[in-house]
Formats: structure tokens, sequence, C-alpha cells
């Protein structure tokens, strides 16, 4: 089963690979991320005008790749010749990779955070969808879905009761506590809204807790004092070598 909480230290989670260094939700920052030790690696996604899901930050294609548009009015065949790195003039090009072949890729060697960025109310069927290429690959041991969108999240657990779901939100994390007290397994906070003692709260009510996005020294070294569950960061490698220097 997907490793949401370790006895040791905080899980270090490469915030859309190790995207502080490659372009981000490509094969260079999630290999990046694996070489670099991460525990999981965060992605998200987006289905195209045919209904691939494709790993992508954004709703259209143009801050990160040499495309135009939504993505969610361009067919795959389009989307696959799109440059990933295009914002990176000194690196290889690099796809939108898609998912299911993510999955297969880096399932069998690092667990996986998959952020749904819309449910059904945008994208029909998007739930069922991604459900069916996670088992497909079985990879339902290996992946927490997460999303902002609860809809999604209530759909994505009438499809599965195995795989580990997460709310992502900026606030207090004890109200996202008690809000979804037997809803979720994870509550994902943005860092700069949390103190530990919401953290302590949520760890009481048996939810794993996560951080996002901590990317300076000061930053992640606030999160570890914290002591939550996972720190979400564009920068695996400082988080490690942090906790490190903490056991140390």
């Amino acid at each position: 089963m997907v490793t949401l909480r370790r006895s040791d230290r905080p899980l270090v989670v490469a915030h859309r690979g190790a995207s502080g260094y490659a372009p981000e939700n490509t094969y260079a920052a999630f290999n990046l991320a694996v070489k670099m030790g991460a525990d999981m690696i965060e992605m998200d996604i987006h289905p195209t005008s045919d209904g691939k899901l494709v790993v992508i930050h954004d709703d259209k294609v143009d801050r990160t790749t040499d495309g135009h548009g939504k993505v969610s009015e361009i067919p795959y065949r389009q989307i696959k010749e799109l440059n990933a790195a295009a914002k990176f003039p000194d690196r290889d090009p690099e796809p939108v990779p898609l998912f299911s072949d993510v999955l297969s890729k880096y399932s069998g060697t690092i667990d996986i955070m998959v952020e749904v960025k819309h449910g059904s109310s945008i994208y029909p069927g998007v739930e069922k969808e991604v459900v069916k290429q996670v088992s497909d690959q079985g990879a339902t041991d290996r992946v927490e879905i997460i999303s902002f969108d609860a809809e999604a999240l209530k759909r994505i657990r009438e499809e599965s009761s195995q795989i580990k779901l997460g709310i992502v939100f900026v606030g207090n994390m004890i109200s996202f506590a008690d809000m979804y007290q037997g809803r979720v397994e994870a509550l994902h906070g943005s860092w700069d809204f949390v103190s530990k003692g919401q953290i302590n709260y949520a760890k009481q009510k048996n939810f794993y807790t996560f951080l996002w996005t901590p990317n300076t020294e000061d930053e992640i070294s606030t999160c570890l004092s914290y002591e939550p569950d996972g720190i979400v960061s564009n920068f695996p490698d400082k988080v490690k070598r942090l906790e490190n220097t903490k056991k140390a």
C-alpha cells in the first residue's frame, strides 16, 4: 500500500517532479526526483479533447509548452507533438507525458501523488477514467489521488474504496479535519496557513498530513518543525538534506 507516513521523518514529495531543477511534470523532473531519493512524485492531470489523460498542471498548454490553447480542446495527437521543455532552451525537448505511461514507468519504482485538477463539473467522467487507468496499471496500492475538488474525490471514492484520497486546501487544517473526517485519508494544506498545533490535531483525528509547497531552506525548516507526515517541495534534495541535518 502507498506509504503516507514514516516513523522516522516526513516523506519527501517532489512537486511536479524535481521542478526546481527541471521542467515541471516531465520525465526529466520525475527521473531527477527518483535520483534524489524522493519518496513520492507529485503530478497533475487533465484530459485531452479525445479523452486521453495527460500530465500537465495548467488548463492551457501555453505556460509550459510551445503550444497554445486549452488541453481539453486539443487532441492527443497534437499534444504529444508539443515540447514541455520549451521554456528551457538549454534542455532537450520533453513530451507532455501520457498519464498511463507515467503509471507504467514509475509505479513500481516510487509512490505517486496525482492531483485531479477538475472533476466532472468541468471534465465529465474524469474520475472514472482516472480510477480505471490506475487499476489497469496495477497501481492502486502505489497511488494517492488528491484534489481541491471535494466532489471529484467523492466520485473517486464511489469508484474505488482502495485508493487513498487527500483534500488540498488553503486555510486552517483543523477546520478541514473536522469537515472531512471519514471522507478522505489525508489533508494537504498550504504550508503558510498551518501550525504545529493544527498538524497535531489532524493526526489525532487519524489523518495523514502534508504541507505544500515550501521551497526555501527557511520555509522547509519551519515545516519540518511542525512534524507533518510529508513535505511537498520543488526541491526534494533540500528537504532530504535538512531532514538529515535535523536528525544529526
